[in-house]
């Protein structure tokens, strides 16, 4: 009788155990990457004239306007990382795209920010998408903020990318 108390006790408990243990979240996981990836990050200053996308593929471009990198992920794989106040690019299949933003912006458990977007891309076209990070003060903080991802018009998209230098990544070894 004893073992079979034991082991009801742990069947009970084994959730609450799974739950104090830190995971990430499996809609992040769908978009993001690995943990343990990092980038070596490059800006270059650049000319937007040749973006154009490839043949039957979209053309994305990440436009950081945050003061930290920024890991950018896509369809559950680290693509690059994001200089601060800079952008990246890549080719993208037509289809529905998972895509994920994650940086380090505040000391503490809130430190790491993760935000995401989907969409469908469409071949020939070319997407713009933003990452930044919108301060708001909260009484029980000194400060913290709202790190969205999210895209944006090709106008907005345009203008930014004339005043910004664009990053190249290679995972470090």
């Amino acid at each position: 009788m004893r073992p079979l108390i034991l082991f009801g006790a742990f069947v009970l408990c084994s959730p609450f155990a799974n739950a104090q243990s830190p995971s990430v979240s499996s809609v992040a996981t769908k978009a993001c990457g690995q943990d343990h990836v990092d980038f070596d990050v490059r800006t270059q200053s650049s000319s937007q004239s040749a973006l154009q996308p490839e043949p039957g593929k979209a053309l994305i471009l990440v436009i950081s306007q945050v003061w930290k990198p920024i890991r950018v992920g896509m369809d559950g794989a680290w693509l690059g990382a994001n200089a601060a106040h800079s952008y990246m690019l890549f080719s993208a299949e037509p289809g529905e795209h998972h895509l994920c933003v994650e940086g380090t912006f505040f000391s503490g458990s809130r430190g790491r920010q993760v935000s995401l977007n989907a969409f469908v891309a469409e071949a020939g076209k070319t997407y713009y998408l933003q990452a930044r990070l919108i301060p708001t003060w909260r009484t029980d903080t000194k400060a913290s903020g709202l790190f969205e991802f999210q895209l944006i018009n090709p106008d907005e998209g345009k203008f930014l990318l004339e005043r910004l230098p664009y990053s190249t990544s290679h995972p470090k070894k």
